[in-house]
């Protein structure tokens, strides 16, 4: 469980089911932009994608993501503090790594870490779209 708060400083739990992308820190937008503009050719606003950044946010710090973060992300961009669990699961390999998951309830059946290759994508977006027809049909 990851206990966030938002750009304007709300607590919030992550939803149970969703899609995910994250980071730990403010440097990881060009990975994240990718994935970003791939999950919206691919889903639309058809389910709310989540922004997760882990890192240690002074109220400076969540005040230049806000500047930074496109003003219609706001409402899905968290914040959580460093996680010494989430680095070691994740493994960045520099400051500037995104990583994205599809979260379903206490499971993320994949996590994909880095900037998609075309086989990560459709694998990716072959759990988004089951997700999605899940809960269309009410068996989510």
């Amino acid at each position: 469980m990851v206990d966030a708060v938002t750009l304007d400083g709300s607590k919030l739990s992550l939803p149970d089911r969703g899609v995910f992308l994250g980071s730990f820190g403010a440097l990881a937008h060009a990975e994240l932009g990718i994935w970003r503009r791939l999950l919206a050719e691919s889903q639309g606003d058809e389910f709310p994608v989540w922004t997760l950044h882990f890192g240690a946010w002074t109220s400076k710090a969540r005040q230049n993501l806000a500047a930074a973060t496109t003003p219609s992300l706001h409402p899905q961009t968290l914040l959580a503090p460093d996680s010494p669990d989430w680095r070691a699961l994740i493994e960045p390999d520099r400051p500037e790594r995104a990583f994205a998951f599809v979260k379903q309830g206490t499971i993320a059946p994949v996590l994909m870490v880095g900037a998609p290759t075309e086989e990560a994508w459709d694998l990716f977006r072959g759990t988004v779209e089951e997700m999605v027809t899940e809960i269309a049909e009410g068996r989510g």
